[in-house]
Protein backbone atom coordinates (compact mmCIF):
# COMPACT_ATOMS: atom_id res chain seq x y z
CA UNK A 1 0.00 0.00 0.00
CA UNK A 2 1.43 3.34 -0.95
CA UNK A 3 1.62 6.37 1.30
CA UNK A 4 -1.38 8.16 -0.21
CA UNK A 5 -3.59 5.09 0.19
CA UNK A 6 -2.39 4.58 3.76
CA UNK A 7 -3.19 8.22 4.56
CA UNK A 8 -6.63 7.82 3.02
CA UNK A 9 -7.32 4.73 5.16
CA UNK A 10 -6.15 6.54 8.28
CA UNK A 11 -8.35 9.54 7.50
CA UNK A 12 -11.33 7.24 6.97
CA UNK A 13 -10.67 5.42 10.25
CA UNK A 14 -10.33 8.74 12.06
CA UNK A 15 -13.57 10.05 10.57
CA UNK A 16 -15.36 6.79 11.41
CA UNK A 17 -14.12 6.97 14.99
CA UNK A 18 -15.26 10.60 15.28
CA UNK A 19 -18.74 9.70 14.02
CA UNK A 20 -18.94 6.79 16.49
CA UNK A 21 -17.85 9.00 19.41
CA UNK A 22 -20.39 11.65 18.42
CA UNK A 23 -23.16 9.04 18.14
CA UNK A 24 -22.29 7.64 21.56
CA UNK A 25 -22.37 11.14 23.05
CA UNK A 26 -25.79 11.76 21.50
CA UNK A 27 -27.09 8.48 22.93
CA UNK A 28 -25.83 9.45 26.39
CA UNK A 29 -27.54 12.84 26.08
CA UNK A 30 -30.79 11.16 25.04
CA UNK A 31 -30.64 8.71 27.96
CA UNK A 32 -29.89 11.54 30.39
CA UNK A 33 -32.81 13.56 29.05
CA UNK A 34 -35.12 10.53 29.31
CA UNK A 35 -34.09 9.99 32.95
CA UNK A 36 -34.64 13.66 33.74
CA UNK A 37 -38.04 13.59 32.03
CA UNK A 38 -39.06 10.48 33.98
CA UNK A 39 -37.97 12.10 37.25
CA UNK A 40 -39.92 15.27 36.41
CA UNK A 41 -43.05 13.22 35.68
CA UNK A 42 -42.71 11.36 38.97
CA UNK A 43 -42.25 14.61 40.88
CA UNK A 44 -45.32 16.09 39.19
CA UNK A 45 -47.37 13.03 40.06
CA UNK A 46 -46.28 13.01 43.71
CA UNK A 47 -46.86 16.75 43.97
CA UNK A 48 -50.41 16.30 42.67
CA UNK A 49 -51.08 13.49 45.13
CA UNK A 50 -49.66 15.53 47.99
CA UNK A 51 -51.78 18.52 47.01
CA UNK A 52 -54.88 16.34 46.96
CA UNK A 53 -54.02 15.02 50.41
CA UNK A 54 -53.60 18.53 51.76
CA UNK A 55 -56.97 19.59 50.33
CA UNK A 56 -58.60 16.51 51.87
CA UNK A 57 -56.96 17.12 55.26
CA UNK A 58 -58.00 20.79 55.20
CA UNK A 59 -61.58 19.82 54.44
CA UNK A 60 -61.62 17.24 57.23
CA UNK A 61 -60.21 19.81 59.67
CA UNK A 62 -62.92 22.32 58.75
CA UNK A 63 -65.64 19.70 59.21
CA UNK A 64 -64.17 18.65 62.53
CA UNK A 65 -64.13 22.24 63.77
CA UNK A 66 -67.68 22.76 62.53
CA UNK A 67 -69.00 19.75 64.48
CA UNK A 68 -67.00 20.51 67.62
CA UNK A 69 -68.68 23.91 68.05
Amino acid sequence: MNSAARNGVLELETATRAVRVTAEAEKRKARTFARQQKAAERIASVTSQLSGGIVEATSATKKSRKYSK
